[in-house]
Formats: structure tokens, sequence, C-alpha cells
């Protein structure tokens, strides 16, 4: 049984939910993008000038790398076409309305014009279509598509009926300085630049995102939120990723993976590599650990780029949008929530935030020409309305002088009404603060473990690519045994000559970094799914520490098999090849039931939750043992 509670960077995240602060938009550039940033993250200078993450004037607050800086980017410098601080909580479903989407298109949009809806370009001047014909400056501009809702702007008189938003889009904000004229809400943020217009040869804003105040602030340069992105594909296939991966990082660990392409239904179509995420938001609700969980309220929505091959594929969501055509300018979702788990589903079509799309059902041709808009950036918040009253909001500290502790304090936080804006409301929240170990509230009677619910992360539809494994053939062991009743089931992993692996590459187990164990079988179905939380009192009699910090590694043990059977591991670094080694027991009722006799190979994964570092173990034919029983029995030794 689990006690007490885990405070994680996502945590963190949710204290600075109401410090959303449009004063602080941040973005990247695309490359060839002639403004060069401006260093002035104290972590180092500017890594790359289309992955760094910006702020006004072109300065890097947060560069893409190198490791240990920044978003700890493991490969050489690229591109970040997307990314989110994942602050702003999104329902697991549909839009609320009183909400509006932040987005920027490239430099070849031409908006609706017409096509879908009896608009003209400057409906709401500018917009899209306003900044782009004959023009190109909205490449750099940010936009509001707003739904409904007080300190919206009135819905135009007709708009196509194929889903339940139907909003234009209007600028907030130019990127060569211009104000945004007041012409129904008060002036949105500041510009990005001064940037270069028109686009090409000027600039053109990939990224964008609305972060609490606080989230990049100290020690500057390095992330205190988690921060979800992704990246083109020279970038990604450089370093060992998919441009369709929704990479995470935060708190200076290395980046990894949170959501891999089948999570999202991409990649299904052209295999591994054929989709390339082009705007993203992520609210990962279940915070621990850091593994896109859409059944606990994880939401993302994303758009792709046009040359990927999910692009014209029929929509598998059932409703008025099914058998719709995905394109470059929709914003998808992950489709458990809308019908269709585990498929890329059409959230707000293109036309209806007044982008121009060739495939739209019933929409007239484009006067400007066949060419898809590019959805390419994309936020979510409040719509900018009259200014809030300023109010005390959390902030994030940093004191490196040890594992975090979670410190009960009330701090102000925002609560959102739809149809307005946000209002303060004083709220009992946690302080993260970096400092000393956790402890636990003492009960009468001595301490006790208290159970805690965490969701427990699904593994990846197929084993990830990049983990690390034996140096030496035939040095890590499988065994697994299946007896009744199910309190005899066993399940032992070793790790043994493993690649070089450092202490700090484990992580910090015993507060944050929690770790995740994955089999397939010959098929790529998963056959265990076990997770070990981080932190915690383990021993329902007698609670102790779960995790133990060694002087070489870290060991856990919990005699209580929560959640999922796992009853010992031990983490054990090796500085040269050959050295490191991985432990693992699990056993008892939680442990997971494969089928007998398993097909091979076999693939085991252990996966660090924070850093997205995994360790990897393949069992190829014939085994030692694998028979069907009873007792069922499987036993092996590495390839």
């Amino acid at each position: 049984m689990r006690s007490p509670a885990r405070m994680t960077l996502a945590a963190l995240a949710m204290l600075l939910v109401g410090a959303q602060d449009s004063e602080s938009q941040t973005f990247s550039l695309a490359p060839g993008s002639p403004t060069v940033p401006v260093p002035g993250a104290a972590c180092g200078p500017v890594f790359s000038p289309a992955g760094d993450i910006l702020g006004p004037g072109a300065v890097s607050i947060v560069p893409m790398g190198p490791p240990g800086c920044g978003l700890g980017w493991p490969g050489p410098p690229g591109d970040v076409d997307a990314f989110s601080s994942g602050l702003f909580p999104l329902p697991a479903g549909p839009l609320p309305a009183g909400i509006a989407l932040k987005i920027g298109v490239d430099a070849l949009a031409s908006g609706d014009a017409g096509g879908c809806a009896p608009l003209v370009p400057g409906f709401f001047p500018p917009d899209v279509g306003s900044e782009a014909a004959g023009l190109s400056d909205a490449a750099a501009d940010v936009f509001d598509v707003c739904f409904g809702g007080l300190g919206c702007p009135p819905a135009p008189p007709m708009m196509p009926a194929l889903a339940p938003y139907a909003m234009p889009n209007f600028q907030i904000s130019d990127g060569n300085g211009a104000p945004a004229p007041p012409f129904l809400l008060p002036p949105g943020p500041p510009a990005l630049g001064p940037l270069v217009e028109p686009a090409p040869p000027g600039d053109d804003v990939d990224a964008l995102d609305f972060p609490a105040a606080g989230a990049w602030s100290a020690p500057p340069g390095v992330p205190m939120v988690p921060v979800y992105f992704s990246v083109d594909p020279p970038t990604a296939f450089g370093a060992g990723f998919l441009p369709s991966d929704v990479i995470v990082t935060g708190g200076g660990f290395l980046a990894g993976v949170y959501a891999a392409p089948p999570a999202l239904g991409l990649d299904l179509i052209g295999g591994p590599g054929s989709d390339d995420l082009d705007a993203l938001i992520v609210f990962d609700a279940d915070g621990a650990p850091l593994v896109f969980t859409p059944a606990a309220g994880d939401v993302v929505l994303f758009s792709v780029t046009a040359a990927s091959a999910i692009v014209g594929a029929p929509n598998p969501c059932p409703g008025p949008l099914l058998g719709y055509p995905l394109g470059p300018g929709d914003i998808l979702t992950e489709g458990t929530t809308l019908g269709a788990p585990g498929a890329a589903c059409v959230m707000v079509p293109a036309v209806n935030m007044e982008l121009w799309s060739g495939t739209a059902i019933g929409c007239l041709p484009n006067p400007f020409g066949a060419i898809d808009d590019n959805l390419d950036t994309l936020d979510v918040g409040p719509p900018f309305g009259p200014p809030a009253t300023p109010t005390p909001t959390a902030t994030a500290t940093f004191t490196p002088a040890g594992p975090p502790t979670a410190t009960p304090t009330t701090t102000t936080t925002a609560t959102f009404t739809p149809g307005g804006p946000p209002t303060a409301t004083p709220t009992p929240t946690a302080t993260f603060t970096p400092g000393g170990p956790p402890t636990a509230t003492p009960t009468p009677g001595g301490p006790t473990a208290t159970p805690t619910t965490t969701p427990t992360p699904t593994c990846a539809a197929l084993p990830v690519a990049g983990c690390r494994t034996p140096s030496v053939g035939q040095k890590a062991q499988l065994a697994l045994k299946d007896r009744s009743p199910d309190a005899k089931d066993q399940l032992q992993w070793k790790w043994s000559k493993g690649s070089a692996t450092t202490k700090a590459d484990f992580g910090s187990p015993t507060t944050t970094t929690s770790y995740h164990l994955c089999v397939y079988d010959g098929t790529s179905t998963v056959i265990v799914d076990a997770l070990i939380p981080a932190g915690g009192l383990c021993g329902t009699s007698n609670p102790k520490p779960c995790w133990k910090d060694k002087t070489k590694g870290f060991d856990y043990k919990d005699k209580d098999l929560t959640p999922d059977g796992v009853e010992q591991l031990k983490l054990k670094e090796g500085l040269a090849a050959g050295k490191a080694s991985i432990q693992l027991k699990a056993k008892g009722t939680p442990l997971d039931d494969p089928s007998y006799p398993i097909t091979q190979p076999v693939t085991v994964q252990l996966h660090n939750t924070a850093s997205g570092l995994c360790w990897e173990a393949v069992y190829s034919a014939p085994a030692t043992k694998n028979t069907a029983g009873p007792p069922a029995q499987f036993k092996d030794k590495a390839d």
C-alpha cells in the first residue's frame, strides 16, 4: 500500500495553471527564418536557432540543449516544431465554450476565403485570410479562435454544420510589431518580435506556448515544469526519435518519449516515421509518471504536416465528422473519448477555424489556389478580454540542495469560468520545494501506510527503440512461472553485464522517478505491464521507504506487491561497458498472466519514466524452457 502523495513536476505545473500570463508567450522559429535568436538563458548560449524556445524580442530563454540545460536534447541541434508547457486544464472530450485556441499558420496559408462559409477575408480584420492575401504576413502572427460565451466575438450568421464549433479566427498579435487593433476585444499580447515580415523570406513562427509566469524562471534556461515537444524528421532520426513522438523533458533531465506515435493513432498507415507532428497541446492530468494515459484524463491535441501519411485518411470517430478526410489544418486528438481508442480523430476541422481545406466536405473551390492551410502552431487559453486585476500567483523557486518535499500552503490559483475571463480564488495547494526528503504526517500509534490511487500507465503498443542492451550476450536472464493459485506466480529478470550506465541515469526514484516494466511477445503484444512508483512508504505493518539510495544505485522493496506485483528492483551503475546491472522480482496475484507457451522473440524493457531512458533484453527462440503446463514456465538467456 502506498502512502504519501508524490510531488512531481506535473504536480508543480498544476500550481502554475492560475498564473498563465498573456505577456509571457513563447515560440520557436522555422528553419530558414532570418531572425537570429538573442542569447539569454544562464544555462547555455543559443543552441539551435530553430530549436530554442524564444521569448519576446527573440531572446533564447530555454535552449534546445545540451543535456543538463534547457530541453536536454541528446542529439545534434535541430528544429523544435511544436511544444507545450501543459499548464491549461483540458477536458478529455469536446472543448468547452469560453476558451480560445491560439493558432498560427505557415506562409502559404490563404484562409477560408469564403470557400466553406459566407465569410470574406477581414470579417474580423485582420485574420489569417486578410493577412495572407498577397502579403504572407500571417506566418509570424498569432490568432484566436474563440468558442462562444462572454469575451468572444459574435459568431457569423452561417457556418458549415461539420462539428459543434464554427468560429472565425482573428489576429491578437502581429509578428512585426504592429499592435492588434481593438476592433471587438481589447488588444491581445504584445508582438512576438519584432520579427521579419512577410515570409518568405521573412520569419515563420513554428511553435507557440503561453506558459505560466515563472515556468522558465529559475535556474534560467531550465524548465521548472514538464515541457512536451516534437521535432522535425531529420532532427528526430538523428537522435533516435520519431517525428511523431511527443517528447517530454523538464528539471534538467534528458528528453524522453511521453507519447509514442501508435498511442496517438499515428504511423499506423505508412509505418514508423511516416507521420510528422506539427502543432501540439498537452494536458497531463494524472501527473505521475509522465506517460500518456487517456484513461486517466490525459489529453493531447495536435496537427500533422501535409506530407504525413495520415493526411486524407477518413476520420474514424463516430458522429458528424465520421469519414471526414484528415488534413494538415485540422486539430486532431487520440480518440478514446470520441469513440475510437488508439486512433487519430478530428477534434476541430480546419474550416471551422476559417482555414482552407481542399478536401473538406461541401466546400467551394478556393479562389487563391488548392493548397491546404497548414496549422503549425497551437495553444489554448482564455480569450483576450479586459485585463484581470493583478493577484498573487504561485511561482517556482529552485534551490539545488536536495530532493523535493511537498509542503502544504495556501496559494492563489485561477478558477476558469466558461463564458468569461478567469477569476482568482484562494485554494489550498501544495508548493514544490526542492530541499529535503519527503516526510510522512505522523498519526497516533506510529506511522501507517495510507493507500494512494496512482493511475497505472499503459506500455507503448510496440517496444521503444533506443534502449540500452547488455554488452555481453547470454548474460541477461528471464524466468516466468504460472502456477495455481495465482499467488504463486513469479517473474525474475536479471540484466547483467549491461551497457555503461551512471547512477545519475537512474534519476531520483526515492522522490520523483518511477519505473515501468514492459514485456512483449513475438507479436509485439504486451504480456506483462508493471509500474514501480517513485518514493512512498511500503509495508502495511511496518511502513518504511520503498526505495533506498545506495552508493552505486537504488534498491526498491515492497512486500505488499502494489500496484502490479513487483517485490524487488535493484539498479546498479556501471561506468564501463559490462559493469551495470538490474535485477527485478515480481510475483503474486497482481502480476500479469501471459499465455503459455510464449511466442518468441520476447522483449523486456524497463523504462525510466522521467528521463525516457530504458534498458532492454531480447530473447529469441528457442528458449531454455517454454511450456504450457500446468504449471507453465518460460526461461531463457538473452541474445
